[in-house]
């Protein structure tokens, strides 16, 4: 999974950069996107994920589970259509073509909501 999201991250941010935009800004999106699918991957909360192990120590366990429960009602708090998007790329690891035919709209729509998203979680 982690290295699908690294590519279509990847794929995203190239075309902002062929524009001059804000690559700076570009790559902070892509951190933050990657970084809400490593924190989600384990935590139950995708259709097809092996539930997190306790291992060894209980502590780091502990503050995993904080930080999926903060995630979780951090992406509950979204309007309704950047939280679809959320919750179908990065729960059910839908693409954003797939996205985009389920909630009748375009990629590119897609991934300005995606990144709507994403900025509004990251600026508070």
């Amino acid at each position: 999974m982690r290295a699908r999201l690294r590519r279509e991250r990847i794929e995203a941010i190239k075309p902002v950069a062929a524009r001059g935009e804000d690559a700076l800004g570009a790559l902070a999106e892509v951190a933050v996107g990657l970084a809400v699918g490593f924190m989600l991957e384990g935590s139950g909360l995708y259709a097809e994920v092996e539930p997190v192990s306790q291992g060894p120590d209980p502590y780091a366990h502990r503050e995993v589970a904080e930080l999926q429960r903060v995630l979780l009602s951090l992406v509950e708090a979204l309007p309704e259509q950047e939280r679809m998007v959320i919750r179908y790329h990065y729960y059910q690891r839908m693409t954003v073509e797939q996205i985009g035919a389920l909630i009748g709209v375009t990629k590119g729509r897609v991934s300005q909501v995606h990144r709507q998203a994403l900025r509004r979680r990251s600026t508070r």
